[in-house]
């Protein structure tokens, strides 16, 4: 394993965590980083700390780290509740399955 620390950039399904998920992005950030969530211009969030060891723990949460696509897909927090017209989230969790695995 590598002991050098890079920025490693996660991906958000759909833009949005779960609570399990946030507290692993927490947990990593203290145990592996510097105890930093940064936000990107990509939708995303951005830590700092071994690659390898972080890449295997986000995986693990359900979450994929920046690759050779680096697009997120969001929908908006408020799809399918009152005054929206329908519910996005699904179809942008799937488009990100697809994208990213």
């Amino acid at each position: 394993m590598s002991e050098s620390r890079s920025a490693v950039d996660v991906h958000l399904p759909g833009g949005a965590l779960t609570a399990a998920q946030l507290q692993a992005l927490a947990e990593l950030a203290h145990a592996h980083g510097d105890a930093e969530l940064l936000l990107t211009d990509h939708a995303g969030l951005r830590m700092h700390g071994d690659r390898d060891t972080l890449t295997g723990s986000l995986h693990a949460a359900g979450l994929t780290v920046h690759g050779a696509y680096r697009r997120s897909v969001v929908a908006s927090p408020l799809s399918g509740r009152i005054g929206g017209l329908a519910d996005v989230r699904a179809i942008a969790a799937e488009l990100h399955r697809r994208l990213h695995g």
